[in-house]
């Protein structure tokens, strides 16, 4: 065996060895913890540099990746975090130990194939939940480390923890918002055997840490649908299972943290129209906990707006809503007040229905206004219409306000001169006798340091004739040490404006239509 590879076997045998030392239960770990302090702190940094070297995030993708260590490396990384605590100097002037916990965390899915993954590899998400969600998220307090069901109010957020979190996402929240959604809706597909739930506190800590992100630590003004959606659909199945329900309520308080803190109501609306509204109420009947009608308290106060009130209607259960809902004195609502809350929403619900009379724009549609309420689609020009002979036969007579784009999509590969106008004039024109504005957008899959005279040009028998010159060049900082000027980057500033993407070498022409008054 090489030398290398010895080094290699002798120096992760020593941290399985430091690994069963620290999992050893806590009735026995008193008697043994200063010794195991003094050890560990003076084997710090060679843990640390050797936690570094297994860790998978430096072999994925490679034959590496198959002689990894994960089940090593993540248990020993959630172990040491038990002693933060104890040893708080060595974890701020290591910062890397959090950024080894963070990205197991994060990107345990691409490190092991999780729907399949073992009984171990599963304990280790669970180690990995709890280290994260006791220790690593807050500053060293003695009385509450280790206490997953903690009081947030009473902790303080450790910015070195959030700083290394960003780092491995780079700075990307929603992306983060998505892994962990994602992670929590496969383990609850794992947990749940039959009609029962096993291992319910690894998937409780895994929708803790999104409640705890949204709620205080890193909030975001949007949320991702997606993990809109999915804490819904969690919470669904949760209710359908064993010992499921007391998991559904984690759930339904993340969903409630990303309500408050959403800067808009579109995470409530998707709530809402997936379902969320009747699992609350079913959730209430089965544990009336305050959680609960904090979420339904919510929903009844941002239902003064139109678009939450449209939503509730669409669950059919809007008039139940007053029935959950505690007063200040945290008993319920007395019955009279839950009439005249109900008859509130049924009332608005009638006058949002009387005034909605969406129908077709074209005068002569032979839609009904009840086929129209269910069969009309929107258009690119913000116009109602149900079918497409409707629109095939309403262009001459549609409203003056509204735009119609045409888009027209060629290829056209570099160093080739493209007849835009040419085409444009084959277009045929819907409006007569109205001004045209051209948009033209030119998206290249490579951009060079500086491209060629870019022309656009028409017959010169034809009303639209002209040519449109241009000399475009890429951002500053790719641009050739001699041979052009600052004044050269106005080229990018013309009447047709030249937008340069990175995703396709094509030509792309857009035209609209406009009344003359907005000529």
């Amino acid at each position: 065996m090489p030398s290398a590879e010895k080094t290699h076997v002798l120096a992760l045998t020593n941290l399985e060895a430091v690994e069963e030392v620290l999992v050893i239960p806590e009735a026995h770990f008193e008697l043994l913890l200063q010794p195991v302090l003094n050890c560990v702190r003076d084997l710090w940094p060679s843990i640390v540099s050797w936690l570094d070297f297994f860790h998978p995030m430096h072999h994925n993708g490679t034959q590496r990746m198959r002689r990894t260590p994960l089940e090593t490396v993540t248990r020993l990384v959630s172990s040491l975090f038990t002693l933060k605590g104890s040893l708080p100097d060595l974890f701020a002037d290591t910062p890397r130990i959090y950024r080894l916990l963070f990205d197991l965390l994060v990107r345990f899915d691409v490190y092991c194939d999780m729907p399949h993954m073992n009984s171990t590899l599963h304990a280790c998400v669970g180690r990995l939940g709890y280290a994260v969600l006791g220790y690593a998220l807050w500053t060293p307090n003695k009385d509450l480390d280790g206490c997953v069901k903690m009081q947030i109010e009473k902790r303080t957020d450790d910015l070195d923890a959030l700083h290394a979190l960003l780092d491995v996402v780079r700075h990307r929240r929603r992306f983060l918002y998505r892994q962990i959604a994602r992670q929590a809706h496969i383990l609850m597909r794992l947990s749940v055997r039959g009609s029962a739930i096993r291992d319910d506190i690894i998937l409780q800590n895994q929708l803790s840490i999104l409640s705890s992100l949204s709620e205080r630590l890193l909030p975001i003004p949007h949320y991702p649908r997606e993990v809109v959606l999915r804490l819904v659909q969690i919470t669904q199945e949760l209710l359908t299972v064993t010992g499921g329900p007391s998991i559904a309520l984690t759930a339904i308080t993340a969903l409630h943290a990303m309500w408050r803190s959403s800067g808009d109501r579109r995470s409530l609306v998707w709530s809402l129209r997936a379902g969320v509204l009747p699992a609350i109420l079913t959730l209430r009947g089965v544990q009336p906990i305050r959680h609960a009608a904090n979420s339904l308290g919510t929903i009844s106060l941002e239902a003064m707006s139109v678009d939450v009130l449209r939503a509730l209607d669409s669950s059919g259960r809007a008039l139940d809503i007053a029935g959950g809902l505690l007063g200040l004195d945290d008993k319920p609502l007395d019955k009279k007040i839950q009439a005249e809350v109900n008859q509130n929403l049924r009332d608005r619900i009638a006058l949002i229905r009387s005034l909605y009379k969406k129908t077709c724009a074209y005068g002569q549609c032979t839609s009904t206004v009840e086929q129209a309420r269910a069969t009309l689609r929107r258009r690119s020009c913000q116009t109602s219409m149900p079918r497409k002979p409707s629109y095939r036969d309403s262009r001459r007579y549609h409203p003056s306000r509204r735009a119609l784009p045409h888009a027209l999509r060629s290829r056209a590969p570099a160093k080739h001169r493209a007849d835009v106008l040419a085409e444009i004039s084959r277009l045929p024109v819907a409006i007569p006798d109205v001004p045209l504005c051209f948009h033209v957008g030119l998206e290249f899959s490579v951009i060079p340091p500086v491209i060629a005279e870019v022309r656009v040009m028409g017959a010169s028998d034809t009303p639209e004739a002209m040519t449109i010159s241009s000399r475009a060049y890429a951002p500053t900082t790719y641009l050739p040490k001699q041979g052009h000027s600052p004044a050269d980057e106005k080229g990018l500033r013309t009447v047709s404006k030249l937008m340069y993407l990175w995703k396709s070498r094509n030509l792309v022409l857009k035209r609209k239509e406009f009344p003359p008054h907005y000529a």
